[in-house]
């Protein structure tokens, strides 16, 4: 037989054993509800945000995470890119080669260091000139540890009162996928290295 008050201490113990299981599985569907009424908020959310890039593009937050068309993302970068690197005026050169630093990694500024040793910059201020650019051909690879590497081809053209002149630049590089950052990299893309391997004038017959 066991005592009453063995048996009344037993019959309690089971009672708060049942109220704290009840408790910790309250707490557990409260967890569950809150944290799927915090999804549901943040995709709705998503539904009405929107970034807006450099080029004024307006882009719905839901695909900022998204890499369905990361070949046509690399593509518009490398343009992005282009226009920064080799579309200048004495107006804007500084401006542009800032903008082309967000979009790559080291070489990207050590050729502008170079660039500026070089002298390459004080011809727009003294000659007044202007260069534009149009990405020529481009060809993307994915590699095997899942970044991307590039051949570009972009035809540049330097004018100034006295001339014009074309010229053509062969590069190649590597393409990283990144965070994104608005309004300076919109598409998380990472330019590293990024080597000019040929520079040439192009003649007319040509």
């Amino acid at each position: 037989m066991i005592p009453d008050k063995i048996k009344g201490f037993r019959d309690g113990l089971k009672r708060n054993n049942t109220i704290t299981l009840l408790c910790l599985l309250l707490v557990l569907v409260c967890f569950v509800l809150n944290s799927l009424e915090r999804r549901e908020a943040l995709r709705e959310r998503s539904e009405y945000a929107y970034y807006v890039a450099t080029d004024g593009e307006v882009i719905p937050a839901r695909y900022a995470q998204r890499r369905d068309n990361i070949e046509v993302e690399i593509r518009h970068h490398l343009a992005m890119f282009g226009d920064d690197w080799y579309c200048l005026t004495q107006y804007d050169w500084e401006r542009k080669a800032e903008a082309a630093g967000w979009l790559g990694g080291n070489s990207i500024r050590d050729l502008f260091i170079a660039r500026k040793k070089a002298g390459y910059y004080n011809r727009f201020i003294q000659n007044n000139l202007t260069q534009t650019a149009q990405v020529a051909d481009l060809q993307i690879r994915t590699e095997e540890d899942g970044s991307y590497s590039f051949d570009l081809v972009v035809d540049i053209q330097e004018r100034t009162d006295a001339y014009v002149r074309p010229w053509r630049v062969l590069a190649s590089g590597r393409i990283g996928v990144i965070e994104r950052s608005w309004p300076h990299n919109p598409h998380g893309l990472w330019i590293e290295p990024y080597l000019e391997t040929k520079i040439m004038e192009v003649k007319n017959d040509e």
